[in-house]
């Protein structure tokens, strides 16, 4: 009888821990959703060129949730538009802390470092965006339908060419036309490629 009792305190014990963890992911749940919502008003407010707007939702968004990696990249994004890339790095960093394989972010770091013309640096992040094995796509609002070995390819072509190593960068682009073969901008890598193979740059 009294093992019977521990049993049913056992069983109830385990139902009110079940209930308290759906209770705790559903509202995790509302909380990301609100904080998607958000995000993407700043996304709105950004497309309309109103950047401190914009910070000021992201940041409301990561308020919400902290470790929200598409908010922080969107966040480091916006810093990167004004120009603080320390900023933007920080926040790109954090991402990365939340969701180490987040394609987007590797991709936005990359961009960051061929902006500033740290071209080594950015080729190291390119190739080991091009290294990564795992779906390659990406369906989202702000980017629609992404392959981003295909685009990691199409940076590394850019930066190999600013470094003067022709060879790399014919390859490179060559790779991204392969990966990327309806390419909105194939004619003008095309024009290029021919201009490598020319010995133009």
């Amino acid at each position: 009888m009294q093992w019977n009792r521990k049993w049913r305190w056992l069983w109830f014990g385990l139902i009110a821990a079940m209930v308290a963890y759906n209770l705790v992911s559903l509202q995790r749940s509302k909380t990301l959703g609100r904080a998607l919502e958000i995000a993407g008003l700043g996304r709105e407010l950004e497309e309309r060129g109103d950047l401190d707007a914009a910070l000021q939702k992201y940041q409301e968004a990561l308020n919400l949730q902290p470790r929200f990696p598409y908010g922080l990249a969107l966040l480091g994004k916006a810093y990167h538009k004004l120009g603080e890339d320390d900023k933007a790095l920080a926040s790109y960093e954090r991402a990365l802390q939340a969701s180490p394989r987040h394609f987007w972010v590797h991709y936005l770091i990359g961009q960051l470092y061929r902006d500033q013309g740290r071209y080594h640096e950015a080729i190291r992040k390119f190739n080991e965006l091009a290294g990564m094995e795992d779906n390659w796509y990406s369906s989202n609002k702000v980017l629609g339908y992404v392959q981003y070995q295909a685009l990691a390819y199409g940076e590394l072509g850019h930066c190999y060419a600013k470094i003067w190593d022709r060879q790399k960068a014919l390859e490179a682009y060559e790779q991204y036309l392969t990966l990327n073969p309806s390419a909105m901008d194939r004619k003008e890598v095309e024009q290029y490629v021919q201009q490598l193979r020319g010995g133009q740059q």
